[in-house]
C-alpha cells in the first residue's frame, strides 16, 4: 500500500533530475473507444441548447425539478454534448487531432463515459459507453443496473436514479508521455469533464448526485474493464422516482476480453507501478472522521485580516453558457495587462460554491495576484466557507512561480495563478489513500470553472500540473505534510486566435 502523500512524494519533479522520455508514436494510445462488432446506436449533436448566465448557473440557488425528469435519446445527447463536446482540430508531429471541450493534460483525454440507462423511452435498458468523435452509444449490457447499483455505489441520493454517468480513466493513454505522474493528471482531467456534466445538470434544473465511493471492482466489472488499465474514477446519478419501473438486475455475467481490452494494446503498454500501487491503495473507502476539526491551512502562516469579497458582480457582457464551455480552449499568449477586481471576484466567487463545499473534501485555493486592479502583489488564500480572502505574503511571486514550472516562461506574465493546495498526510490520515482522489478530482472540477468564467469574460487560460514539487512548497513556504497539486493560471491574451 502507498499513501497519497508518498505517491505525490515518489512523483515529484526535481530540477536536473528530470531525464529524457523519447515519445515511441508506435504505441502512442488511440484517443477513442471503440468496439468492433458491436453496432452502435448514433446520437444526434443537432440538440436545443440550454442557455444560462454563467455566474447565476454557478453560484445561484438550486432549482430542481420535482418530477422524474423525461430520459430519451435526444436528453442524453444533450447530457453529453455539454459534457464532452469536440472544440476544434489541430494538427502535430503526431498527426491531427480533435481538441475537447474539457482541459486535459497534453491533449490525451484518457477520460472515458459510460452510461447506465435504467429507464428511457426510447433507449435499452443497459451499459453503454459513449464515443465523442462517433458521437454514439455502445450498448456492452442489457438491462436494468439500478438494484446492484444501489449496492455498489455510496450516494446521498436515495431516489431510483434514472441514468447514471461513470467516468473511468484509461491509464496508459497519459501514462505514455507522463509516466508514473500521469494518475495526477488521470484526476485532474476527469474532474475537468465531470464539471462539464454538473453545469449542464444545472442548467436543466435536475437533481444528481455525485459519488467517489464506491466498490471498484463491482463497478469496474459492470462496464466490462479490468480495473488496472481502465478504471472508474466516479459516479453520477441523474435522480429519478422512488419507485423502480421494470425488473431490475441483481447479478452480472463477467464481459468477454473483446469488450475488456477495447480501444488497448496491453502488450504495447508500459507497466508504470506507482499508478498501479496509488490506485489499489485507494480502493479501500475508509471510515470518516469529522473533517472540520482536522482541516488546517497549507500555509506555515496565516494572518487573520480577512477581507470579504463582497457581492457577486453583473455578468452583463460575458459570454453565456454553454458557448464558454463548448467553445473552451487553453490559451496561454498572456499579455501582461490589468486585470479588473471585477474580473477577480467572479472567479473567487465559482471558487466558493457553497452546496459543493459543504459535500466534499476539497483542497484550499490559494491565487498568486500579480497584476490585478488595486490589489497588493503577493499570495492570498481563499477562504470558501466565507467567500473571504487574505495576503499570506506579499511580493511578486509570478516570475517565480513560472520558474518553479519547469522555467515556462509564459507564466509570468499571467494577472493571476489559482492554486491548489492540501495538507496529504492530514487526508492520508483522515481518509486513507483514497483521499487522493477526492483532492484532485475536486481540483480538476474547481478549474473547469477556471477555465468557463476565463472563456466568458475573454480572457486566456492555462492549467499546469508539472512544477518542481519541492520548490514549489519552498516558495509557497507550505506546511510540513502540505504540496501543490495544480496551478491554472488566467489572463488577458495577445492575440484570441493564439
Amino acid at each position: 500500500m502507498i499513501s497519497g502523500f508518498d505517491y505525490h512524494a515518489a512523483t515529484s519533479y526535481e530540477r536536473g533530475r528530470l531525464g529524457g522520455h523519447f515519445l515511441d508514436r508506435a504505441t502512442k494510445p488511440e484517443l477513442y473507444k471503440s468496439y468492433p462488432g458491436l453496432n452502435p446506436v448514433q446520437l444526434t449533436r443537432q440538440v436545443d441548447y440550454v442557455r444560462r448566465d454563467l455566474m447565476e448557473l454557478v453560484c445561484g440557488a438550486r432549482n430542481e425539478a420535482p418530477s422524474e425528469p423525461i430520459v430519451d435519446k435526444e436528453n442524453l445527447a444533450l447530457f453529453l454534448l455539454m459534457t464532452e463536446a469536440l472544440s476544434g482540430e489541430v494538427s502535430s508531429t503526431m498527426g491531427g487531432f480533435y481538441l475537447r471541450s474539457a482541459a486535459s493534460a497534453g491533449a490525451l483525454y484518457p477520460t472515458e463515459i459510460y452510461v447506465a440507462v435504467h429507464r428511457a423511452t426510447d433507449l435499452d435498458a443497459g451499459i453503454h459507453h459513449f464515443n465523442p468523435l462517433a458521437f454514439s452509444l455502445t450498448k456492452l449490457r442489457s438491462g436494468n443496473f439500478s438494484a446492484l447499483l444501489s449496492d455498489a455505489v455510496k450516494t446521498e441520493q436515495y431516489l431510483i436514479p434514472t441514468v447514471t454517468f461513470f467516468f473511468t480513466a484509461m491509464f496508459f493513454r497519459s501514462a505514455w508521455k507522463y509516466r508514473d505522474r500521469a494518475y495526477r493528471y488521470h484526476l485532474l482531467d476527469t474532474g475537468h469533464v465531470e464539471e462539464n456534466l454538473v453545469f449542464i445538470l444545472r442548467a436543466l434544473g435536475l437533481r444528481f448526485d455525485i459519488s467517489y465511493d464506491f466498490n471498484d471492482d463491482q463497478i469496474n466489472r459492470l462496464l466490462g474493464i479490468d480495473g488496472t488499465g481502465e478504471a472508474a474514477l466516479s459516479v453520477v446519478s441523474l435522480g429519478g422516482s422512488g419507485q423502480s419501473k421494470g425488473e431490475s438486475v441483481a447479478e452480472m455475467n463477467d464481459l468477454p476480453d473483446s469488450i475488456r481490452y477495447a480501444g488497448r494494446i496491453p502488450e504495447k503498454e508500459t507497466d508504470y507501478p506507482f499508478i498501479r500501487r496509488i490506485h489499489e491503495s485507494g480502493k479501500s473507502v475508509q471510515n470518516q472522521k469529522d473533517e472540520r476539526k482536522t482541516r488546517v491551512s497549507p500555509f506555515k502562516a496565516v494572518s487573520e485580516r480577512f477581507r470579504k469579497i463582497g457581492p457577486i458582480p453583473d455578468s452583463a457582457g460575458l459570454s453565456p453558457y454553454p458557448d464558454c464551455v463548448v467553445l473552451r480552449r487553453s490559451r496561454r499568449n498572456f499579455d501582461p495587462a490589468l486585470l479588473s477586481k471585477k474580473h477577480l471576484s467572479m472567479f473567487l466567487h465559482a471558487l466558493c460554491d457553497p452546496e459543493e463545499k459543504a459535500r466534499f473534501r476539497t483542497p484550499s485555493i490559494g491565487f498568486v495576484a500579480e497584476s490585478v486592479e488595486g490589489m497588493e502583489e503577493g499570495i492570498y488564500i481563499l477562504d470558501r466557507e466565507n467567500s473571504r480572502t487574505v495576503l499570506v505574503y506579499s511580493g511578486s511571486y509570478t516570475k517565480k512561480m513560472a520558474d518553479v514550472c519547469l522555467n515556462q516562461g509564459w507564466l509570468a506574465s499571467a494577472a493571476v495563478h489559482f492554486l491548489f493546495l492540501a495538507d496529504l498526510k492530514e487526508m492520508d490520515a483522515v481518509y486513507g489513500p483514497r483521499g487522493y482522489r477526492y483532492l484532485m478530482l475536486a481540483a480538476g472540477r474547481l478549474g473547469q470553472r477556471i477555465y468557463a468564467v476565463s472563456s466568458a469574460i475573454g480572457l486566456g487560460c492555462c492549467g499546469v500540473g508539472a512544477f518542481y514539487d519541492r520548490e514549489a512548497s519552498d516558495l509557497l513556504r507550505l506546511s510540513e505534510g502540505s504540496r501543490l497539486l495544480y496551478l491554472v493560471a488566467v489572463g488577458f491574451i495577445k492575440n484570441k486566435l493564439q
